[in-house]
């Protein structure tokens, strides 16, 4: 079976329309909220050479999952993405989205739900990385309606990147990398090395993000070009907890030199 990674929206009449390889798919249908609807999975669709036609009919006394995804010191986490299927399945339903207040609403049939939380973390204000997942919210009671806010288990890392005298040094971007799980749930997730994903250190070298929880990752230094410090890479660095780690760059070596034929003519434009 698959799970069709495609989602699309019914037309005023009602109408939808996937176009899909031949496979067998499990389909999620997410009614709109306040709709008094409830939510309806169909498994095992087989498309197998030939156009399926298959009507659904959304029933009333749906119940809603609702509530706030903050950091801990409860700041709002926008455009989390969250993910409901039914217990103990694979099949997802249709995502829903944080706001810009942090909140989410699902209307869902009654019964229970694992959700999962991907957190778009790379934002250069508040948190450092890519995107994280948060799979350790299983079955979730919705046989009524249900209020869940959510905090991630996040730490809030500061400090300054500082030259080898202590000194803070300006406009240093610090990424981080790891991939892990817990227990075999809970945060699953990667951070790219780089400036896209990362925070970057101010006029005195402070800096401050929050990141998911984890003793093991490994922090990236990036200077600008012509500040006389090498990129610089420490690893096995612990945010396991709410911590202040200050971060020393290594001091630039140049490399340089001459190419030439063997005649010594100088070969110019060489990469």
């Amino acid at each position: 079976e698959s799970e069709a990674n495609a989602t699309v929206v019914t037309g005023v009449d009602g109408t939808y329309s996937f176009t899909l390889v031949d496979n067998t798919y499990n389909m999620g249908v997410l009614a709109p909220a306040d709709s008094g609807y409830g939510s309806s999975v169909v498994n095992g669709i087989v498309i197998a050479g030939a156009d399926v036609v298959q009507d659904i009919v959304l029933v009333s006394g749906g119940n809603t999952l609702s509530g706030k995804i903050t950091l801990p010191d409860g700041t709002a986490i926008t455009n989390v993405k969250v993910i409901a299927s039914p217990a103990g399945t694979s099949t997802n339903l249709p995502p829903v989205y944080t706001d810009i207040n942090g909140d989410y609403s699902y209307q869902l049939s009654s019964g229970n739900y694992d959700l999962e939380l991907q957190i778009p973390t790379h934002s250069p204000t508040i948190m450092i990385g890519h995107t994280f997942y948060d799979i350790s919210f299983t079955t979730v009671d919705v046989t009524v309606d249900k209020i869940l806010n959510i905090t991630p288990d996040m730490a809030n890392i500061s400090g300054k990147t500082t030259d080898s005298n202590g000194v803070g040094i300006s406009s240093i971007y610090i990424g981080v990398s790891g991939s892990y799980t817990i227990n075999g749930s809970g945060f699953l997730g990667f951070a790219e090395l780089g400036t896209n994903y990362s925070v970057l250190s101010d006029v005195n070298g402070n800096y401050s993000f929050w990141v998911p929880k984890h003793n093991n990752y490994t922090v990236m230094l990036t200077p600008p070009d012509g500040s006389g410090f090498a990129l610089t890479t420490v690893a096995a660095v612990d945010f396991s907890v709410d911590s202040t780690q200050d971060f020393t760059l290594a001091t630039a070596t140049t490399l340089s030199g001459k190419i030439t034929l063997p005649d010594g003519t100088a070969i110019t434009n060489v990469k």
